[in-house]
């Protein structure tokens, strides 16, 4: 039949996945919950926000006359921050936890 693959099985080669291995432990793709304590108060939090972003920003503002463009080198570092503080989401994703924890 010209409509089946050439092993005869009819569906696309190579689909199957071999067994797992029976010593192998499955290793987990959940992503860790966000918490304050584990992600705010740890060492890439908030401590990292109030004392590594000024001194960065101070190396690459270039002041008066430049405000859209500092503006933008600021929210670059703050993006860099929320990737480093949890890099299982995008900013706005993490900014939105940031603010829903800080209604509590």
């Amino acid at each position: 039949n010209p409509y089946e693959d050439d092993d005869g099985g009819g569906g696309p080669s190579g689909s199957k996945k071999p067994p797992p291995a029976s010593g192998a432990k499955k290793v987990s793709t959940r992503k860790p919950k966000f918490t304050t304590v584990e992600h705010l108060l740890g060492p890439n939090g908030i401590a990292y926000v109030a004392n590594v972003i000024p001194k960065r920003f101070a190396e690459i503002a270039k002041g008066p006359g430049h405000e859209l463009g500092d503006f933008a080198r600021l929210m670059g570092l703050y993006r860099e921050w929320t990737t480093k503080m949890y890099p299982y989401e995008p900013h706005e994703a993490v900014m939105k936890k940031v603010l829903k924890l800080k209604k509590t």
